[in-house]
């Protein structure tokens, strides 16, 4: 009862909107859906995508990730019709829709759905004063699947709910496809020596992955790394005294950063691994991390001579009451392939960290 109830609330805070549970389907007999993280299937008439409707959702959901050496978006997308999606059965099958809805269309089949959906006195509501934007279901069509329904009583007023939604919604689709990035994450179970050593020496509990393995400790850092087929995950941790609140600052990411990329290259001292902020921006955030301030940065890096570089994130976590920072620098070296889905791996290892 306590779990449904903490998960009415999420739904509720993310979206603004009633509980989900009001557009559930029952879940006997139906597949489990299937997919990736990331990827939305947009629903929506061909009449609709072709105009702003369908411009403003791609330019949002499908706009730059950040940041990257080259661009990938936030989501992959891909558009279906409702009659496509009906007349294929695998189309059912996919984890996560977002319908877009012009509540005032009768003639279209989504507007008929979505008033099935929502209920009568819901969509009348909705219709007749535009309060109600948003709605969520789940298990539509497959088990564990989501549907994100955005509507308005025009094209207009729904290429608006779509601009001012899309951080909610992307927040919202980011919750459903944790468990799919735990599992991913934690393929190969835990490594409960590296969970011991970082507790000891640094103070904080992370399950790290039994796939992590120990690379180097000097000067203070210690660095794990992830090697797989066509990328490398790093984790490098440092613990500072804190001093004053100067101590949380985007320079000091970046010097601590710049300190441990001198050790990266234990064969050429002067090749070395440095933050780029000349040709990209580093971007800058305040965080609360299990309950502690966070300093966070995150840009590109690269190395100063065999030009090679990728993503990466910084933070400087506060732990108040050892009154010492935590400093968690994740990147990732992936030449040729998609980064996107590898940066997300290591931020979510490092927003596990409790003291």
């Amino acid at each position: 009862m306590m779990m449904n109830r903490l998960w009415v609330f999420l739904s509720f805070a993310i979206l603004l909107t009633a509980c989900n549970d009001e557009i559930a389907k029952s879940t006997s007999a139906k597949p489990s859906a299937m997919g990736v993280m990331n990827e939305i299937v947009a629903v929506a008439d061909d009449e609709d995508w072709n105009t702003m409707i369908g411009d403003t959702f791609q330019y949002y959901f499908a706009s730059a990730f950040p940041i990257m050496p080259q661009p990938e978006p936030f989501f992959d997308i891909r558009h279906f019709t409702l009659e496509q999606i009906q007349g294929e059965s695998l189309r059912q099958q996919l984890r996560t829709y977002v319908v877009l809805c012009n509540l005032n269309d009768d003639e279209s089949a989504i507007t008929r759905m979505v008033r099935n959906d929502l209920g009568e006195e819901r969509f009348v509501k909705a219709r007749k004063d535009g309060e109600l934007k948003t709605s969520v279901g789940r298990d539509k069509w497959a088990r564990n699947q989501i549907v994100i329904y955005l509507f308005g009583r025009s094209e207009d007023e729904l290429v608006e709910n779509i601009k001012n939604s899309f951080s909610a919604v992307a927040k919202r689709i980011n919750m459903h496809d944790s468990e799919q990035l735990n599992a991913r994450v934690y393929a190969r179970n835990i490594n409960l020596g590296l969970q011991r050593e970082l507790k000891e020496n640094y103070g904080f509990n992370l399950e790290i992955p039994s796939d992590y393995a120990f690379v180097l400790s000097k000067d203070n850092y210690s660095w794990y790394r992830k090697d797989t087929k066509e990328a490398t995950l790093n984790l490098v941790f440092k613990r500072i005294p804190y001093v004053s609140k100067e101590d949380l600052s985007k320079e000091k990411l970046k010097a601590l950063a710049n300190e441990f990329g001198q050790l990266v290259d234990k064969t050429d001292e002067d090749n070395f691994l440095r933050l780029d902020d000349k040709h990209l921006p580093i971007l800058d955030y305040t965080r609360d991390i299990n309950g502690n301030y966070t300093k966070e940065i995150r840009g590109i890096w690269e190395m100063s001579k065999d030009f090679t570089g990728g993503p990466y994130i910084s933070y400087l976590i506060y732990n108040e009451e050892a009154k010492t920072l935590l400093n968690v620098f994740a990147f990732v070296h992936a030449p040729g392939a998609k980064k996107r889905d590898y940066i997300q791996q290591v931020d979510f290892l490092a927003k596990k960290i409790t003291f």
